[in-house]
């Protein structure tokens, strides 16, 4: 019997502990829970073709984005320095779904966002109130997406947002 409790407390952890909405057949490159909802933003990979990268957007468990879908192209990165300094950028992984644009950035590797645009204007920034322990962070994923082949954009923000 304390066997069987144990097994039931540990599964029911294990299911309330997940923080990403990628599928079994994936991995999470990338996973963050957004200040001003509460919602999640993953970027899954698959793992019957490394090139297949998914942006979800959504609750746990009700999936409200995903992308790329029939119509959609395939990200695209871009890398912009905000500064004199080096150390001054800004990383952004880009998708697009017809006129909008969901913009994944990272400000100097430190803070994570997804802003939002649809035609020539932002609709939305939120703010990554935390990012999920498994999964890289925007600048590797970017740094991966490059060494695939996906094509990058240069300063996307002084052109945002004709990404595409």
């Amino acid at each position: 019997m304390r066997q069987c409790i144990f097994l039931l407390l540990t599964l029911t952890c294990s299911i309330s502990t997940a923080s990403d909405l990628c599928i079994a057949n994936e991995r999470n490159l990338f996973s963050c829970r957004l200040e001003a909802n509460r919602k999640y933003v993953s970027l899954c990979q698959s793992n019957a073709d490394n090139r297949k990268i998914i942006y979800r957007f959504g609750r746990l468990g009700q999936i409200e984005i995903s992308l790329p879908n029939g119509g959609s192209p395939p990200p695209k990165t871009s890398h912009e320095r905000i500064g004199p300094a080096i150390t001054q950028w800004v990383e952004h992984i880009i998708f697009k779904n017809g006129e909008f644009l969901y913009v994944l950035s990272s400000l100097q590797g430190m803070s994570n966002s997804l802003n939002v645009y649809k035609g020539n204007r932002q609709i939305a920034e939120m703010n990554c109130e935390y990012q999920t322990e498994a999964g890289f962070r925007i600048v590797e994923v970017s740094e991966l997406l490059s060494r695939l082949g996906f094509s990058a954009e240069k300063n996307f923000c002084s052109a945002c947002p004709s990404a595409f």
